[in-house]
C-alpha cells in the first residue's frame, strides 16, 4: 500500500531511496545538513528537516525553470485554444452553410425524383425507376419538362417573364436545359465468336460521338416536349448505341443568393443496365463585401498573433548563466528559420491554405466574364440555340469548377479543424492526467504495428472470399469497394444479413467473420488499448513525480494570481547605489529593491516566490561569473543557498523557519521532478538503443547465417560476451572523453 505525500516525500524516490540516499541524488558527494542549520535564525520547527536545507543556485535554476516551462505551456494552450475559437467561428462562416443544403435538396427532389409508389399506366416515371430506352422518352417528357418549363401557376394563371421556369418554386433556371448525348460508333463483333451471326454488330466504346441539345426555358412545357419527340424523330436521340445520357440544369435562388448546377446522368452499361445517377451542388454567389475584409483581417490577426506565441513567446529558451554568447552562424540561422518554416506548415499550414481557396472562390464568383453572362442569360434576347449555348456553357463551366473548389475548401477547412485539435491535444502534454489520451495513443500505437498486420490480413481474407462467393448475387458484394464496405458494416453491426441468408455458404461466411475479426481481433485491439491506459493511468494518478508535478502546476496558477507587483512596495522603490551591482541587476530585473521588499511581497502561498528567488539568484550568478572572469575577487561568494543565504537576501522580509523549509521543499521537489523526467528520458533511450542493436544483431546474422549455423553454443555465448565487451570499451572512451572536455572547459573559464 503506498503513503500518502507528505513533507517526508524525498525520503522515497519510487519507494526505494531513503533520506540519505535521496540526498545523494540531488546532491553528489553529500553535505552536511547539519551545517547549514543557522543558530541565529529563530527555530519555528524543531523537527530535522526530511530533506537538505541547502542547494545549490544552478540547481535552484533549474528547479524553478519548471515554472517557467510550466507557464509556457499555459501559454501556448490558452493562445491554441482561442484561436481556435476564432478558426470555428471562420469555418462556420466559409465552406458550404445549412441553407445551402436545404437548396440542394429542394432541387434534387424534383429533379431527380424517386419512390417505390405504386406505379400505373398513367403515372409519371421517376428519375431513378428507368429500365429501359422508353423509360428515358416518357421521363423526359412527362416528368423532366413539367419540371423546369413552368408557365403556369397552380391556378392555371400565366405567369409573368421573369417567374416562369422555377423549380421548386424560387430556383430560376439558367438559360434552359442542355442534353448531351454520348453515342458509341458502330462496327461488327468479335468475327471468331460462332455466334457472330446472331449479334453481327457491337458498338465501340473507344469511338464516340458527342450530341448536344438544347431546350430553350422560353418554352412551354408542350413545346419543350414537342422537342423531345422532335429529336428522336430526326435520330438524335437514344438508341441501343448510346453510352450516356447527361441533362445539365443551372438555377440561381436570389433569396439566399446561391447557384446550384444539377447533373442528371444516364450510364447505359454493356449489360444492357440503365445505371441513372444525379449530383446537385451548390455554390455562393454573395459578393465580397467590406464587413467581411473586417472579420478577415481580425482572424489573419489572431493567426499571425498565434504563430508569435507559439515560436516566440510560448518557446522555452535557455537561461543564460554563465554561458558565453555563442557566435551566430549563418548556415545555422538559415536552417532555424527553415525548421520555424516548416513547424509552422505541420502546426497551421492548412490556415493559409484555405484562405488561399477562398480567395479563388471570391475571384471566381466576381469575375467579369461571368457576370457578364449572367447578365446576358437575365436579359433573354438570344436568336438562336447557339447562341444561347455559347452564353450558358462558359456560365455551366465555372459553376462545375466552383463546385470542385468548394469541395477543396470543404477538405481544407477539415483539415485545419483536425490540426487545430490535435495540436491541442498534444498541448496537454505538460499535465500529468489531462495527457492521459495522447499518451495512451502514443504507448498503444507501438504495439499497434505487428497487430495490424495481422489484422489487415485477416480483413482482406475476408474481403476477397465474400466477392467471390457473393459478388454475382449480391450489391453489397459485386465489388471489393463495396464488399470491403459490407465487412466494415458487419464489423460494426449494422449489415443488413437478410440480403444473403438465402445464399450458399451464408451463414458460415457471416458466423466465421464475426468469430475472427469482430470478436477476437476486435477485443484484441481493446486490450492492447487498456492495457496501455493502464500502464499511463498508474503513471498519472499514482506516480510519485506526476502527483508533485500536477500539484506544481495547480500551485504555478494560484501563485500566479496572488502574485503583487513588487514595484508596489513603497519601501523598495528606492533605486540601490550604482557601486552596488548585484542590487542594481535586481533592481533592473524587478523595478524594486529586493532587500527592502517587505514579507507581503516576498512569501507566497507559505514559501518565498519562486519568480522573485529565480531574479535575484541569477543575478547573484552572474555577478559572480563576472567577478571570476575578471578577477575582481579572490574570494568567491557562497555558490549554495541556505538558510542563511535566504535571509541575507531578504533581510526586510523577516522570513520564518517555516517559510524558509517550504522553499527548500518546493526547490527540492523540482529537482526531483526534473530527475524523473531524465530518467524517464534515459529508459526510452535505452530502449531505442536495445532496438537498434537488436536489429543490427539481426541483420548482421542474416547477412552471416552460413556461418553462424555452425557456431556451437560456447562459441556463440563468446561471440556475445566479446561484444558486450567491445561495448563496455567503447562508452569507457567516450566518458573519458567526455571529462576530459568538461575539465577543459572548466578551465577556459576560471582563465
Amino acid at each position: 500500500m503506498e503513503k500518502p505525500l507528505d513533507d517526508a516525500y524525498i525520503q522515497m524516490d519510487e519507494g526505494k531511496l531513503d533520506r540519505r540516499s535521496a540526498q545523494e541524488a540531488i546532491h553528489p558527494g553529500g553535505h552536511d545538513t547539519a551545517a547549514a542549520a543557522d543558530t541565529e535564525i529563530p527555530r519555528n520547527l524543531d523537527a530535522p528537516a526530511p530533506y537538505p536545507l541547502e542547494v545549490s543556485m544552478e540547481d535552484a535554476c533549474d528547479s524553478i525553470s519548471q515554472d517557467r516551462k510550466i507557464g509556457r505551456a499555459l501559454v501556448r494552450l490558452v493562445s491554441t485554444v482561442i484561436f481556435c475559437c476564432f478558426a470555428a467561428v471562420a469555418l462556420s462562416r466559409r465552406p458550404r452553410t445549412t441553407l445551402q443544403w436545404k437548396q440542394v435538396l429542394a432541387v434534387s427532389s424534383v429533379l431527380a425524383t424517386k419512390g417505390d409508389k405504386t406505379v400505373t399506366a398513367d403515372s409519371p416515371i421517376d428519375f431513378f425507376n428507368i429500365g429501359n430506352v422508353d423509360d428515358v422518352y416518357d421521363w423526359l417528357t412527362d416528368t423532366l419538362v413539367p419540371s423546369i418549363f413552368i408557365t403556369e401557376d397552380i391556378n392555371d394563371v400565366l405567369l409573368p417573364t421573369d417567374e416562369r421556369g422555377r423549380v421548386a418554386n424560387l430556383n430560376k433556371v439558367l438559360g434552359g436545359v442542355i442534353i448531351d448525348v454520348t453515342r458509341k460508333s458502330v462496327g461488327p463483333c468479335n468475327p471468331n465468336d460462332v455466334v457472330v451471326a446472331l449479334y453481327p454488330n457491337c458498338g465501340d466504346a473507344d469511338s464516340t460521338t458527342l450530341e448536344r441539345s438544347f431546350l430553350d426555358i422560353n418554352l412551354n412545357a408542350t413545346e419543350a416536349a414537342a422537342a423531345i419527340v422532335e429529336l428522336k424523330a430526326n435520330g438524335k436521340g437514344i438508341d441501343y448505341y448510346t453510352e450516356k445520357l447527361v441533362a445539365t440544369v443551372a438555377t440561381y435562388n436570389s433569396e439566399f443568393q446561391g447557384y446550384s448546377l444539377t447533373t442528371l446522368k444516364l450510364k447505359f452499361q454493356e449489360s444492357g443496365y440503365i445505371k441513372p445517377t444525379s449530383a446537385t451542388n451548390s455554390a455562393r454567389a454573395t459578393p465580397y463585401q467590406w464587413k467581411d475584409a473586417t472579420a478577415d483581417a481580425i482572424y489573419v490577426l489572431a493567426y499571425i498573433a498565434w504563430l508569435v506565441v507559439i515560436f516566440y513567446w510560448g518557446t522555452e529558451r535557455k537561461t543564460k548563466h554563465l554561458t558565453p554568447k555563442p557566435r551566430t552562424d549563418t548556415g545555422s540561422s538559415a536552417r532555424r528559420l527553415f525548421r520555424n518554416l516548416w513547424r509552422a506548415c505541420v502546426l497551421g499550414g492548412s490556415v493559409p491554405v484555405f484562405a488561399a481557396l477562398w480567395a479563388v472562390l471570391e475571384c471566381k464568383v466576381n469575375a467579369d466574364a461571368f457576370r457578364s453572362n449572367l447578365q446576358k442569360l437575365a436579359d433573354n434576347n438570344w436568336e438562336s440555340d447557339e447562341e444561347a449555348l455559347a452564353i450558358l456553357l462558359p456560365v455551366v463551366d465555372l459553376l462545375d469548377s466552383l463546385t470542385d473548389w468548394t469541395y477543396a475548401l470543404a477538405l481544407v477547412g477539415a483539415i485545419v479543424a483536425i490540426q487545430l485539435g490535435l495540436y491541442t491535444l498534444f498541448q496537454l502534454s505538460f499535465h500529468p492526467q489531462l495527457s492521459i489520451f495522447t499518451r495512451t495513443m502514443s504507448s498503444a500505437l507501438r504495439q499497434f504495428a505487428a497487430f495490424f498486420v495481422v489484422w489487415l490480413i485477416a480483413f482482406g481474407i475476408f474481403v476477397c472470399v465474400g466477392s467471390i462467393l457473393f459478388g454475382s448475387d449480391v450489391e453489397e458484394f459485386s465489388t471489393r469497394l463495396r464488399t470491403m464496405q459490407a465487412c466494415i458494416n458487419m464489423l460494426f453491426g449494422t449489415f443488413d444479413y437478410d440480403s444473403i441468408k438465402d445464399l450458399q455458404f451464408a451463414f458460415i461466411y457471416y458466423w466465421c467473420f464475426m468469430v475472427v475479426v469482430s470478436l477476437v481481433l476486435l477485443n484484441l485491439m481493446l486490450a492492447i488499448v487498456l492495457d496501455a491506459y493502464d500502464e499511463v493511468r498508474k503513471e498519472s494518478y499514482k506516480g510519485k513525480a506526476s502527483l508533485m508535478l500536477d500539484g506544481r502546476i495547480n500551485g504555478f496558477c494560484l501563485d500566479t494570481y496572488h502574485r503583487k507587483k513588487y514595484a508596489r512596495c513603497s519601501q523598495a522603490n528606492a533605486k540601490p547605489r550604482d557601486d552596488d551591482l548585484e542590487a542594481a541587476d535586481v533592481f533592473e530585473r524587478l523595478g524594486a529593491d529586493a532587500s527592502k521588499l517587505t514579507n507581503d511581497y516576498v512569501v507566497l502561498r507559505g514559501k518565498i516566490d519562486p519568480w522573485l528567488l529565480l531574479q535575484v539568484v541569477q543575478a547573484k550568478m552572474d555577478q559572480e561569473g563576472l567577478a571570476a572572469r575578471r578577477r575582481t575577487s579572490n574570494t568567491q561568494p557562497p555558490s549554495k543557498l541556505t538558510m542563511t543565504a535566504l535571509v541575507e537576501m531578504f533581510p526586510a522580509a523577516n522570513l520564518t523557519r517555516r517559510q524558509l523549509r517550504a522553499t527548500f521543499k518546493y526547490l527540492h521537489e523540482g529537482l526531483l521532478i526534473n530527475k524523473s523526467a531524465i530518467k524517464k528520458r534515459k529508459m526510452l533511450d535505452e530502449e531505442q538503443a536495445k532496438a537498434d542493436e537488436e536489429e543490427r544483431g539481426d541483420h548482421s546474422n542474416d547477412d552471416d547465417d552460413g556461418r553462424s549455423s555452425f557456431l556451437t553454443p560456447s562459441e556463440a555465448t563468446l561471440s556475445e560476451a566479446a561484444r558486450v565487451v567491445a561495448l563496455e570499451r567503447k562508452l569507457d572512451r567516450l566518458l573519458a572523453e567526455v571529462l576530459s572536455t568538461r575539465a577543459a572547459i572548466r578551465e577556459a573559464m576560471a582563465a
